[in-house]
């Protein structure tokens, strides 16, 4: 939540509702578990995400706006070309 309202600049304070039925107790975002037992690594960070994510949201299409890039984005990720362009 914290990377999102850093990488998009949108204000972003989560609302916090009791569980559902089948809602887990917690949920934990950490690839420390997947990189010890799967031998998998870490390529790209929360904010590259973030910034790929709202890059690629439908909302990002019907109004031509400055792409989001992330401060820690990686040389191989680019910036899509709009569609509105």
């Amino acid at each position: 939540m914290t990377s999102f309202g850093a990488v998009t600049g949108q204000p972003f304070e989560p609302t916090v509702n009791p569980r559902r039925p089948g809602d887990p107790a917690r949920i934990v975002a950490a690839g420390d578990l997947a990189a010890r037992d799967l031998d998998w690594k870490l390529r790209h960070s929360i904010d590259d995400m973030v910034a790929s994510a709202w890059n690629a949201a439908p909302h990002r299409r019907s109004r031509r706006s400055q792409p989001v890039v992330s401060q820690t984005a990686k040389p191989s990720l680019r910036q899509a070309p709009s569609l509105t362009e």
